[in-house]
């Protein structure tokens, strides 16, 4: 699931398990008996779309937790400096510097190493299809001005700007 595809299942009238999305959007909504959200509203604003890729990113974990063994996931280098830059940028302690585990409990992340435009380059020489989400480059979500405005900007004043931010 990502954010695209969360938003669609909220669309198609989708419930989830739990209240917990709705109310952890801030959004009014209608509950059946059973706690389950029946309606989800509007995704508007930037506080909203925040919360909105939490919850996404919950619900992908939650589906995932549901699987047995191992879960790979795609996260790069580059998400891990996306992702220490807005720990910094929330103004979070030393503990925030970390970024992304290469492991927690069954998650395992083996790309972590990897740039976006490594494994871009494999997919290209290697003609691996792939598909970029139309959400990766919507400048409503705080990550992709991170990735689409800051880093290029510091990029300009270190090109190795990834590799610093993940020695801290």
């Amino acid at each position: 699931l990502s954010v695209r595809c969360f938003l669609n299942l909220c669309e198609l009238g989708v419930s989830f398990p739990t209240n917990r999305y709705g109310e952890y959007m801030g959004y009014k909504t209608d509950h059946d008996p059973a706690g389950r959200a029946s309606s989800v509203g509007p995704y508007t604003s930037r506080a909203m779309t925040e919360k909105l890729e939490a919850a996404a990113r919950d619900a992908r974990y939650a589906f995932l937790s549901q699987l047995k063994g191992k879960i790979a996931t795609a996260h790069t280098a580059d998400d891990n400096a996306e992702t220490v830059l807005m720990h910094v940028l929330r103004g979070s302690g030393v503990g925030g510097l970390c970024g992304i585990p290469s492991q927690r409990g069954r998650v395992v992340r083996p790309m972590l190493t990897c740039t976006r435009a490594e494994i871009e380059a494999y997919c290209f020489e290697h003609n691996v299809p792939f598909i970029v989400d139309s959400s990766n480059v919507d400048p409503i979500y705080t990550r992709n001005r991170v990735r689409h405005q800051l880093l290029p900007l510091m990029r300009e004043m270190n090109p190795s700007v990834t590799e610093a931010l993940l020695r801290l």
